[in-house]
């Protein structure tokens, strides 16, 4: 069985449901009376697989990547790989993107259904999602593929590698690929025990990419125009990446 996240230090259910549902409530989301409660009820008893999705939500990080306005005028077919609660493509359609063109795609429901129960929007966005444990798209089906922190949680290289190498697939010619992965820039950290030759190292269960690798995987993989650059985070580094198919 895959064990449950959990929240860090300091941080509870309560807490974060409380200040994503004050958030979406001040957008217009309209919670019957004791909804909350109720929520907290049900992922206390069922418990929540991925801490840090809820933690992100209300703050979609598309909205932060420097070619997000470019993205915003393509308005071609744009797949959410690893789309957890659904917050950016959400974001994406507020900001004008056509709700027509966007899929969210996931491995199970877990986080999607967690979005419909904070935006309470199943009725409308059921239809923009897609969950299969088996990647399901043909070749040259989407001109965009958005990664939001997805390449980190992956596990392994080989992991990582499949799922560039789906991303490439999917993508029509010259079809764009972009988002960000918690990473570490041109220097390399001091190896950890298990370490990848590419630049890649494990950190409290992270799979962390350097600046120099990942641009190295996304040119071998196929992929040109690759922009990779970095953003401190607290304690971490952030990767933020842009690559056309050629």
């Amino acid at each position: 069985m895959k064990r449950k996240g959990h929240f860090p230090e300091g941080v509870t259910l309560e807490s974060e449901l409380h200040r994503v549902m004050d958030f979406l409530a001040s957008t217009g989301v309209d919670y019957p009376p004791g909804y909350c409660e109720m929520l907290i009820r049900k992922y206390k008893k069922h418990h929540v697989q991925y801490p840090r999705i809820l933690m992100r939500m209300g703050e979609p990080r598309i909205r932060k990547h420097g070619r997000y306005p470019e993205i915003q005028e393509k308005k071609g077919s744009l797949l959410d790989y690893g789309c957890g609660t659904g917050d950016d493509i959400r974001a994406l359609v507020h900001d004008g993107y056509p709700r027509e063109k966007v899929v969210g795609y996931d491995v199970n429901w877990s986080s999607i259904n967690m979005g419909f129960d904070l935006y309470l929007d199943r009725d409308t966005w059921m239809d923009r999602f897609v969950v299969s444990k088996k990647f399901p798209f043909p070749p040259s089906t989407f001109d965009v593929v958005y990664s939001g922190s997805v390449l980190h949680v992956l596990g392994t290289k080989r992991a990582v590698k499949i799922y560039v190498y789906n991303t490439y697939s999917v993508l029509k010619p010259t079809g764009t690929f972009f988002g960000s992965t918690l990473g570490f820039g041109k220097e390399h950290p001091r190896p950890a025990k298990k370490g990848w030759k590419l630049g890649g190292w494990r950190r409290r269960g992270l799979m962390l990419l350097s600046q120099e690798a990942l641009h190295e995987l996304l040119r071998e993989t196929g992929f040109s125009d690759i922009e990779v650059y970095q953003e401190s985070e607290a304690d971490k580094l952030r990767l933020w990446f842009y690559a056309r198919k050629s």
